[in-house]
């Protein structure tokens, strides 16, 4: 935890504690800075302000600082800021950011900051009733009737995975519909059920998982509502991601269609993360409580834009993750990233770092993945009896003969340099990709994608 004095960086002398904190305390604010200028109208930090003078009228009145803030019940205070904190803090430090004085900026003043500019400019609003609460400041779009009919029907297929059999976890996280009785969610997740790679040799016990499509802020929690994860169909090799298979929806709900848009052609565009954050004790803890009003482990919708796509390291691979800004926490693990305009999932969340980005997989590498089942559209173009892409032993493809091997493992997702011919067995452009999995998944069951209907492989 950081301490609560003021930041002085101009001490004469300090201990090894100090300059280690001071060194915290500037790479939260460089990181702070970066994230302000990322979710401003237009990326420019002028724009900010602690309230829209449209969004609460009530604010005026107590602009004062701290103690005229703690005289309001919470009702009254800006979305995200608990009843005692300080709005004076959050405007000083915003303008001691405009005004490029990083050094001067307190700790209040940075928590101001974090607590309300982003929390207004970054909400995470509750799901409720089959939709979701007005966010209302720089996300009116969102709020219009035209979108609300695009998003409302998708809510009631992400869910919360249960851990029935798992008494110090409250929860795995978030899964969310793509086929018939197929729910998607991280990889990481299922791995605290299940044991394995790919689609065979997985080791599950039914009854150690279950899904929960309720658990929003209103209801009581109702075991006897949940839907059983009868088995782990594929933990995908190359990607954060694993498909379950659940019983007893009886199309009760209706699968999410991925995107095929690559996430290149998403940049700045409005998406929206549905799922179940919680309290993440690797962050602030005061912090999420002020930006979530101490209320966690419920559905919850959090609008974002998405970013330029960034490496990063997952589990043994290094991945070309989508990025988006919206406000997560652990349990967002798995949630549907959606895009606002279409109403298509376009990534699964998996990872995020603090004030600086979140990570997701795109459906886009999905959907044209061997490993996904039957997301590959248009139909690949037969090549004769034998695969003619000649990457040789990179490419995951087999024989059309009778006679031919075994076939060697697939690309799992991993993207190409450029086009040559499709494999008729992988489906997927071969000539440059490198992916050398021990394991590559597959299975029978389709995932619905935006290009026509689903398709088995």
């Amino acid at each position: 935890m950081v301490p609560a004095h003021a930041f002085l960086p101009s001490l004469p002398t300090m201990s090894h504690k100090a300059r280690e904190y001071t060194m915290q305390q500037m790479e939260r604010i460089s990181r702070l800075r970066s994230m302000l200028q990322q979710v401003a109208p237009d990326h420019d930090l002028g724009t900010l302000s602690v309230a829209d003078d449209g969004q609460d009228p009530t604010t005026e009145s107590f602009r004062g600082g701290a103690e005229s803030a703690s005289r309001l019940p919470a009702s009254r205070l800006p979305y995200g800021a608990a009843a005692g904190f300080g709005i004076g803090d959050a405007e000083t430090g915003l303008r001691k950011l405009k005004e490029s004085r990083d050094g001067e900026l307190s700790r209040e003043e940075m928590l101001g900051v974090e607590a309300i500019v982003l929390a207004t400019n970054r909400p995470a609003v509750f799901v409720r009733a089959g939709t979701y609460d007005q966010i209302g400041g720089v996300w009116t779009g969102l709020d219009t009737s035209v979108v609300r009919e695009r998003i409302n029907p998708m809510l009631g297929s992400i869910g919360r995975i249960e851990l029935p059999n798992m008494h110090t976890i409250p929860y795995g996280g978030t899964g969310f519909l793509v086929g018939d009785g197929l729910m998607m969610t991280n990889r990481h997740v299922a791995r605290l059920f299940t044991e394995g790679l790919g689609t065979r040799r997985l080791v599950y016990r039914p009854g150690d998982a279950a899904v929960d499509f309720k658990s929003e802020v209103d209801s009581q929690p109702d075991p006897a509502s949940w839907f059983t994860i009868e088995r782990v169909l594929m933990v995908h090799p190359y990607w954060d991601m694993a498909l379950l298979k659940v019983a007893g929806l009886s199309g009760r709900y209706r699968p999410l269609t991925l995107s095929v848009r690559a996430p290149e052609d998403l940049v700045d565009r409005s998406m929206m993360a549905v799922g179940y954050p919680a309290r993440d004790p690797r962050n602030d803890m005061a912090l999420q409580d002020r930006i979530f009003g101490g209320v966690f482990n419920v559905k919850r919708l959090q609008p974002g834009k998405v970013g330029q796509r960034s490496r990063i390291r997952s589990f043994d691979n290094e991945v070309d993750a989508m990025v988006h800004d919206s406000s997560t926490l652990g349990g967002n693990s798995g949630s549907a990233i959606i895009d606002a305009d279409s109403g298509r999932v376009i990534g699964l969340h998996f990872a995020g770092e603090y004030l600086k980005a979140n990570y997701a997989v795109p459906s886009y590498e999905l959907a044209r993945s061997p490993a996904c089942p039957a997301a590959h559209s248009p139909a690949p173009r037969r090549m004769g009896r034998s695969c003619r892409c000649r990457s040789r032993s990179r490419c995951g493809s087999r024989s059309m003969s009778a006679r031919a091997a075994r076939p060697r493992p697939a690309p799992c997702g991993a993207p190409t340099a450029r086009a040559a011919s499709r494999c008729a067995s992988c489906r997927t452009w071969c000539a440059t990709h490198k992916c050398r999995s021990a394991s590559c998944a597959r299975t029978s069951s389709p995932i619905r994608t935006a290009r026509g209907r689903s398709r088995r492989q």
